[in-house]
């Protein structure tokens, strides 16, 4: 009898891992199929790429030119994180998004420090929500 419910255990949670396992997209092959479509985000604000999204976006990063160090000229989004910056790093893929209307990188900086060192939130979002996209580039 405890060999049969063992059984059962066992088998009941190999479904219920591969039934979850199929809900999940493949997280590269899906950000492979939003560079690849980036003509939809292009010359659009943020907000549109961020409104179709199936993955929530965890973390980001702001990355500023060395031509001028006032302004943003991309930022990498991730969909992992991590209070480690060397495990949220090395957990890839992650989009980088070049801005087309740059932010002013202390706003992006401030949220950045200001949200335990690049967790995504609300108030991130709603920063990034009305910047033009001018490319989108995946980091595998």
């Amino acid at each position: 009898m405890k060999k049969i419910i063992l059984f059962l255990f066992f088998t009941s949670g190999v479904y219920s891992s591969t039934y979850l396992n199929a809900q999940v997209p493949d997280t590269l092959r899906y950000l492979r199929q939003i560079v690849a479509n980036k003509s939809l985000y292009v010359n659009h604000p943020f907000s549109k790429l961020e409104d179709s999204l199936v993955l929530s976006i965890q973390n980001f990063t702001p990355i500023t030119p060395l031509k001028n160090i006032n302004l943003e000229q991309n930022a990498i989004f991730g969909f992992y994180y991590s209070s480690n910056i060397d495990e949220m790093i090395a957990a890839s893929p992650a989009l980088i998004v070049v801005w087309e209307t740059m932010p002013i990188i202390q706003n992006s900086y401030r949220f950045f420090y200001q949200d335990n060192r690049g967790k995504y939130s609300s108030a991130v979002s709603q920063y990034y929500r009305p910047f033009i996209i001018k490319d989108i580039y995946l980091i595998e």
